[in-house]
């Protein structure tokens, strides 16, 4: 949630204007939210991290040369072991220190902004009524049962491991192109290999996440689900058919067909 939420104008989204609806829409946060700290700490971790694993790489380099001379050249070993004894371990041993403090600043800065966010969530819990939660509970249902039922049910048959296998799942989206502000760039992917189910997500995304109405979310989601699994076996099948061939290829499927040309299923 370090991204904060990107609300939509909600005139143009119940008009179906979805992509100019979040152009015209709005970016929120929580109150005290130390954001750009995140976002300052997690630049300098990664470069923090950067040199670490170059530091790291020649400390073991030089050790990898040094113990080669030691077989050959017994003065140039001990010129590499006084190298490593002296500049690449002092510095190696002050990257990685670096690191480590950097590294607890980050999850210090981030644990505060999740408690943060978790007093709004329990905030707007308290306000809903009994049938908003019971209705939220059934959504749950869905998405985390039945949904995933019949996404696994076709992955099993075809290729015997299950496919969705992400725990407590809600549809979450993330607006890559948001910061640039063009109508034309800005797309909310809803295919099912997009929904989320059937990958993990991306912890502490700076990427504001998207306000949506949770019953477009399950119309859309019921219509992909669908589509995958009435055709997923089916087309699976037809491909095989359609890619036969005879031994020697002295005949195929393809050949057999009523016209000519390449035919994707």
């Amino acid at each position: 949630m370090t991204g904060g939420l990107q609300m939509p104008d909600l005139k143009a989204y119940y008009k179906g204007e979805k992509n100019p609806a979040y152009v015209g829409g709005k970016k929120v946060g929580v109150s005290g939210s130390n954001a750009a700290q995140i976002a300052s700490l997690r630049l300098n971790l990664q470069d923090a991290v950067t040199r670490t694993n170059e530091l790291r790489e020649r400390f073991y380099a030089l050790r990898e040369e040094m113990q080669t001379d030691m077989r050959a050249d017994a003065d140039g070993a001990a010129e590499i072991a006084a190298e490593i004894d002296g500049d690449a371990y002092y510095e190696l041993q002050e990257a990685e220190t670096t690191e480590s403090k950097l590294q607890q600043q980050y999850d210090a800065a981030l644990r505060g902004e999740r408690q943060r966010w978790l007093s709004v969530r329990n905030a707007i819990e308290d306000e809903m009524t009994k049938s908003e939660k019971a209705y939220m509970t059934k959504v749950s249902e869905w998405f985390n049962e039945h949904q995933k039922g019949f996404i696994n049910e076709p992955y099993l048959n075809l290729y015997g491991i299950p496919r969705a296998t992400v725990k407590n799942y809600f549809p979450r989206h993330r607006m890559m192109d948001l910061v640039h502000h063009s109508v034309e760039s800005i797309r909310v992917d809803r295919s099912l290999e997009n929904l989320g189910m059937l990958k993990e997500r991306v912890k502490d995304s700076p990427v504001p996440i998207i306000l949506t109405d949770i019953t477009y979310e399950m119309r859309e989601a019921l219509d992909a689900t669908a589509q995958f699994y009435g055709y997923a076996e089916a087309a699976k099948t037809l491909q095989k058919v359609l890619g036969d061939i005879a031994p020697k290829a002295s005949d195929s499927t393809k050949q057999r067909l009523p016209f000519q040309g390449s035919c994707q299923p």
